[in-house]
């Protein structure tokens, strides 16, 4: 399934992207400058390896091809997982550094796991981090991950439920994050940190746990 929880959505959950229904993407319209350039929905084989797949998507929705960064990443029951309990990364290119990514968490309400998404990558490791992490309290946290080192910029406590959606948005130096529907976070990157990132144009998932898994991953513009 595509862009959420299985039932039908509003079109806020895609930043004003209106369709007839989210869940097949069947009638995807864009809204000023506002494309769905990418998404998957995991469709395949238990077991097999996200690197080198194309995702499989609805017919509005561009394939992507996923490129496992750190750590192990395959499909389990049409969603995605990592294969390590260490931070990993599996990446897609989407064309632009400016862009609105999503994801649904299903696993990372217990536990101490943790799970999320990556912006701006450069292919190797550099990129933006959101992530979910269960504790006491749940928080998120944005992450500028350069050159291997992790840095939070911001973290907010927040309350993790069994099926999670995690959105973020970045507009050059500006970063917005929803959860649940809710925007949790907005945050102005320092001049550095948006030269850091430079324009880098890979996103996708950051997993920490082999029981967090991933569904409906999609990408706009912007």
């Amino acid at each position: 399934m595509l862009l959420g929880a299985p039932t039908a959505a509003a079109a806020t959950n895609l930043n004003g992207i209106t369709t007839r229904t989210l869940l097949s993407l069947n009638s995807v319209v864009a809204v000023g400058a506002l494309t769905v350039i990418g998404c998957d929905n995991f469709t395949g084989t238990n077991g097999a390896s996200l690197g080198g797949r194309v995702g499989t998507t609805a017919v509005a929705c561009s394939a992507i091809s996923w490129s496992i960064n750190t750590g192990a990443w395959t499909l389990s029951a049409n969603r995605a997982r990592s294969g390590t309990a260490v931070s990993s990364v599996v990446t897609a290119g989407t064309s632009t550094a400016n862009s609105t990514i999503g994801v649904t968490l299903t696993g990372v309400n217990t536990g101490l796991r943790f799970g999320g998404l990556v912006s701006s990558h450069n292919g190797v490791d550099t990129y933006l981090a959101v992530v979910a992490i269960n504790g006491t309290p749940d928080r998120i946290e944005l992450r500028l991950i350069k050159a291997g080192v992790s840095s939070v910029i911001a973290s907010v406590n927040t309350t993790l439920v069994g099926t999670n959606t995690v959105r973020m948005t970045r507009q050059s130096g500006s970063v917005s994050i929803v959860l649940n529907s809710v925007t949790v976070l907005n945050v102005t990157l320092s001049a550095l940190q948006v030269a850091d990132l430079g324009v880098a144009t890979r996103a996708g998932l950051f997993g920490g746990s082999t029981s967090v898994m991933f569904d409906n991953f999609f990408a706009s513009n912007p």
